[in-house]
């Protein structure tokens, strides 16, 4: 059961409340420790965030402006996925989800009598996902050197309401796929060192009414434990080569009709230092074969 209530300065006073039910249900079959079988269903809800909310313009730039809309309703998906993970290290799924009411990314509404164009969160659509997966978790090569693999297939088709105005073709239509790669690998050192590289590769991918250009970027991470291993010291580099470029386009009946730049020139460094306390405790926890984790991206 979820209550709202908003007071803007300079927009009504809103407010919204309703009720609703998402079951959960996990069929798990488990010949053997090394055999894990299981098929997932969840209808969830994702509210909207309360700068999703605020109905203020900020300009970007002379001709585009971005706002939030104070009445955007939240998103409903129903989700199904299969798994199954073989030897305790290998996964494979695959999965699909449908999407009620989007409002993952702004909404391009134009106007082509000034040329301005505004970047609105609304409730602009459905969207439909499916995906496959393989991975590879902590594989030993050597003593000393493990690594963890993962490559993802995923078909997005998003369908914009009809009544939606945005200056673009009623009904727009957005879809295509994408791959995702992701590699990381450790080198256990003498004198309690561990260091090792990870990064991932993804295409070009159709996410609501935009293309986002491939992603990719390379992380270096490396620590030293002490005390048997009860301080520890970390430090890692992400984004070595600032590559996280995050460029988006928009395609109306095949023509080029914006695009949006967001070029990256940080790298990050962090120096971290932990101290555990009390007895040392294993406790493994692996998140497989779950929907939501592939839609991150």
């Amino acid at each position: 059961m979820t209550f709202t209530q908003g007071l803007w300065q300079s927009a009504p006073r809103t407010s919204d409340k309703y009720f609703d039910v998402f079951p959960n249900a996990t069929l798990t079959y488990m010949p053997s420790q090394k055999y894990i079988f299981s098929v997932n269903y969840a209808y969830r809800i994702s509210r909207p965030k309360y700068w999703q909310l605020n109905p203020f313009k900020s300009y970007v730039n002379a001709t585009t402006y971005v706002h939030g809309k104070v009445d955007l309703q939240p998103e409903y998906s129903h989700n199904v996925s299969l798994t199954a993970v073989l030897f305790g290290r290998l996964s494979i799924s695959g999965g699909y989800a449908k999407t009620l009411n989007f409002n993952g990314m702004q909404v391009p509404k134009f106007d082509k009598e000034n040329g301005s164009i505004g970047l609105v969160y609304d409730n602009s659509g459905t969207q439909d996902f499916a995906y496959a997966q393989l991975s590879l978790s902590e594989q030993p090569i050597t003593k000393w050197w493990n690594i963890t693999v993962s490559a993802s297939y995923r078909y997005n088709n998003f369908k914009a309401y009809p009544e939606l105005q945005t200056g673009l073709q009623s009904g727009y239509v957005n879809k295509g796929g994408m791959f995702l790669g992701y590699a990381a690998t450790t080198f256990f050192l003498p004198l309690n060192f561990k260091t090792g590289l990870s990064g991932y590769y993804c295409t070009s991918q159709n996410v609501g009414f935009y293309k986002a250009d491939r992603l990719w970027t390379v992380n270096f991470f490396l620590n030293k434990t002490f005390l048997e291993g009860k301080l520890s010291l970390d430090f890692a580099v992400d984004d070595i080569f600032c590559s996280l470029n995050q460029n988006l386009k928009i395609y109306d009946q095949g023509r080029l009709s914006y695009s949006i730049y967001q070029i990256n020139t940080m790298t990050t460094f962090k120096l971290g230092v932990s101290w555990r306390f009390g007895k040392a405790t294993s406790a493994a926890r692996r998140n497989v074969g779950k929907l939501d984790e592939s839609s991150r991206m």
